[in-house]
Parts: structure tokens; C-alpha cells; sequence
């Protein structure tokens, strides 16, 4: 009697069991399956970065040497006026030089009044003897009327010193004339030093001044990286010469400078319309155009072996909020394909060599042989026998839930089409929303 109720009992439970087991296979089913509809569908690739302006006017470190250091940087995002100071460096090697110019001035100019003094002094003597010999020789001129009276030696002898008077004054004359040529020259050569030294503080006030950064129009102060440290410049930093310290942008026309993966970069190409959010400022969309792709990738850091593809998007909007240094991501529109059925990554396995997807017929699940035909991130576009109106596998079945067909065959891709360019980043809004809750209810599986 015992042993008839024990079985009872098991036979109850096992029962009970397969029911929930029942239960719970029939709600996760439900849950992991993704419908399938024919509608057009967008290709995209993605892509995250940071947001900047169009145009800067960019501030950089004074050509000077050694190396000037910032003593004052303003915080990043102040506003500004033009002519507001924004960063001041400290280079001791300029002041000392200033200094020394200063210095060099004064010497210049104190020896000029010096050597002034000197030729105003020679020429008041060199006038002096040129005053006395013509003195003198007038005076022995008067005296010519009085020789006739003389006996003829005393004549001559009186019209000899006549002349050597005459003689003297002339050369004392010549002597000023010529000592006015040499003063002049020295007096130039004077006014050249002090010309010299006033040059030379003249530059050494234009490198001190450029010690000092002010703003060129106004703006909101973004501090750049010092590639140095690979970090934002900060009070303090060591900068050569021309690297740029701060840019103030214009505000007007926004763009989203994103990083993305070498293999999706190619099929980027400038003039592709895009939608561009920014995270921090809500849910917004906006719609702009690939206006640059780079050549070549490169790290996204210092030292890293990362690397990445700049991608320049021109944002169509004039909104308030968005400014340079905000995190951007953005959804490149590539292509638009008509009539296609879209399935998530997910969806598609693999059996001897041969992509597939599981259709649920019923309680089983039939294996369809597939060809992808385009493919982003997130979807693939299909090729196969579906008429869009199925229910895929989102995780591989059971051996047990599976109907093999007697055989899989790969279906041929259609001869590609021309890529349209012309897609609105309107009409992707939608789609992208409806693959964001799909992806959504992916992970949570």
C-alpha cells in the first residue's frame, strides 16, 4: 500500500514537472523568436566621437625659446570677449632678454649724450680758431694802407704774414667744414645704436606680449590636448612653439568628428546623409552629411594599436545646447534596399558550410538555407525562399525541435544594384527605433 502511493506520488510529480518544463519552454520560445516582414531597409554604419565646431579660431604657444610654460588658462567652456585674456605663459629666457634690451637702450642713449656733449664742445673750439685766424687776418688787412710808407722790405714782409693769416683762417675753415662731415657721421652712428636697441627691445616686447593670448572674437574657451602628455594643456604644461593651446569656436555650424572601424570606413563616402544624437542633451536627432572620410586609420591614442578611421559629419541644425566636447554617435545612411527582410545577427547559424535560419512550423523548427546580400552592424539583408512573414530562431533549437530538410543549398545573390544616395535621414527615424528595441529585447535573452 506504501508502494502504490510512493509511485503515485512520483508519477504526479513527473507530471507536474513536464508541465512547467512545458510552461516555461513555451514562454521562453515566445520570447526568443524574431518575426520576419518584407519592408524597405536602410543600411548604416555607426560610428561615436566627439562634437566640434566647423570653425575655430585657434590660439597657440608663442614661437619662443626654450619652451614656455602656462601660468594662467582659463577653464574650458568660459564665455569670452574679444581681446579677453585667455592664457598666459611664463618664459624666463624672454624677460631676461627684455631686460637686457631695456638696459642696452639706456647705454646707447646715455653714450650718445655723452659723445654729443664731446662734438658740441670740439666744434665751439674748432669755431673759436676759425673766429681768431679770420680775426686776425682782417685786422692785417687794414693795415695795407699804412705800408706805402714803409720801405719796400718791410712791405714785403708785412704782405708775407698778410697771406699766412689769410692761409690760417682758410684752413681753419676747412677744419669746420670737415669736422662737421665727421660729426655728422659720428652722430649717426650714435642714433643707429640707439635705433639698434630700440629694435631690439621693440621684438623683445613683442615676444613678452605674446606671452599673452587674448581672445580673437567671442566665444567659449575648448582647451586641446597637449599630444605630449596625451591629455588636456593645463596650468603649468611645457609647450613648443605653434602648438595650438585653446580654440574658440564658432558656434554657427557644428560638426560630429567620429571614429570608426577600417572595414565599415569603406563604405563611407562623402555627401552620405546621416543622423547625429548627442546623449547628453536628450534623445534629439539631427540630420547631417559626411563632409570628410580620411585616407588612412590611425590610433585613437597615444601608444595604442587601435585604430580607426576619422569620419567628419556636418550637423544641419543651429540648436542651442550643442557644443564642442560633447559625445557624439551618429548612423550613417549607406544604402536603401526595397523589399528586403532584415534579420538581427542573431537569427543566422551555420551547418556544413551552409548559413541558415530556423522557421518555426508549428512545434518544430525548420532549417532554410540563406545568403546574406548586405549587412551592418546589428542586421543582415537575406536572400532565401522566406516571404516575410515567418518566426525565426533567435538561439539555436534543440536537436530534437529540428526537421532537417533532405538537402540545403545556398541561394545565388542577385547582380548588385546601383547604391542610392539619395536616402532621407527622416525616413531612417523609424527603422532605427524599431531596431533599437529588437537589439534591446536581444540582450535581455
Amino acid at each position: 500500500m506504501v508502494s502504490i502511493k510512493l509511485s503515485q506520488i512520483i508519477i504526479f510529480t513527473t507530471i507536474v514537472s513536464s508541465f512547467i518544463a512545458c510552461k516555461s519552454s513555451n514562454r521562453n520560445q515566445a520570447e526568443i523568436l524574431f518575426s520576419t516582414v518584407k519592408q524597405n531597409f536602410v543600411i548604416t554604419v555607426n560610428g561615436e566621437g566627439e562634437l566640434e565646431a566647423k570653425k575655430s579660431f585657434v590660439l597657440q604657444t608663442p614661437r619662443v625659446w626654450p619652451a614656455p610654460t602656462i601660468s594662467y588658462l582659463a577653464p574650458e567652456g568660459t564665455q569670452v570677449k574679444k581681446d579677453d585674456i585667455v592664457v598666459k605663459f611664463e618664459a624666463d629666457q624672454v624677460k631676461k632678454e627684455y631686460k637686457n634690451a631695456i638696459e642696452e637702450l639706456e647705454i646707447a642713449k646715455a653714450e650718445a649724450k655723452k659723445k654729443n656733449a664731446e662734438l658740441t664742445l670740439q666744434r665751439l673750439l674748432y669755431d673759436s680758431q676759425k673766429n681768431s685766424a679770420e680775426a686776425s687776418a682782417a685786422a692785417s688787412k687794414l693795415q695795407l694802407a699804412k705800408l706805402e710808407f714803409e720801405s719796400p722790405r718791410n712791405q714785403e714782409i708785412k704782405k708775407l704774414e698778410i697771406s699766412q693769416q689769410e692761409l690760417e683762417a682758410e684752413r681753419a675753415r676747412k677744419k669746420l667744414v670737415s669736422l662737421e662731415k665727421i660729426q655728422i657721421e659720428e652722430r649717426a652712428h650714435s642714433q643707429m645704436r640707439i635705433k639698434q636697441a630700440e629694435n631690439k627691445l621693440n621684438r623683445s616686447q613683442m615676444h613678452l606680449d605674446k606671452l599673452i593670448l587674448k581672445a580673437s572674437s567671442d566665444g567659449i574657451v575648448v582647451h586641446e590636448t597637449n599630444w605630449i602628455k596625451d591629455q588636456k594643456v593645463k596650468e603649468g604644461d611645457a609647450l613648443y612653439p605653434g602648438m595650438v593651446v585653446v580654440k574658440i569656436p564658432d558656434l554657427s555650424v557644428m560638426q560630429a568628428k567620429l571614429q570608426i572601424g577600417e572595414t565599415e570606413a569603406q563604405k563611407v563616402k562623402k555627401g552620405q546623409q546621416a543622423i547625429v544624437t548627442v546623449p547628453s542633451i536628450g534623445t534629439f536627432q539631427f540630420p547631417g552629411k559626411v563632409t570628410k572620410v580620411a585616407n588612412i586609420a590611425k590610433p585613437i591614442k597615444r601608444g595604442s594599436k587601435v585604430k580607426k578611421v576619422e569620419v567628419i559629419v556636418e550637423i544641419d541644425s543651429t540648436r542651442q545646447g550643442i557644443v564642442p566636447g560633447l559625445t557624439a554617435s551618429s548612423s550613417i545612411i549607406i544604402t536603401e534596399i526595397e523589399n528586403a527582410i532584415a534579420v538581427p545577427h542573431e537569427c543566422v547559424f551555420e551547418k556544413d558550410s551552409v548559413k541558415i535560419v530556423y522557421v518555426l512550423e508549428k512545434s518544430h523548427y525548420v532549417p532554410h538555407a540563406i545568403a546574406i546580400a548586405n549587412q551592418d552592424a546589428d542586421f543582415c539583408i537575406i536572400i532565401s525562399d522566406l516571404d516575410g512573414d515567418e518566426k525565426l530562431a533567435l538561439r539555436e533549437p534543440a536537436a530534437s525541435q529540428i526537421n532537417f530538410p533532405d538537402s540545403l543549398i545556398t541561394p545565388e545573390l542577385p547582380e548588385k544594384e546601383e547604391i542610392s544616395e539619395t536616402v532621407s535621414a527622416k525616413d531612417t527615424l523609424k527603422q532605427n527605433e524599431k531596431k533599437i528595441q529588437i537589439l534591446k529585447m536581444i540582450k535581455n535573452n
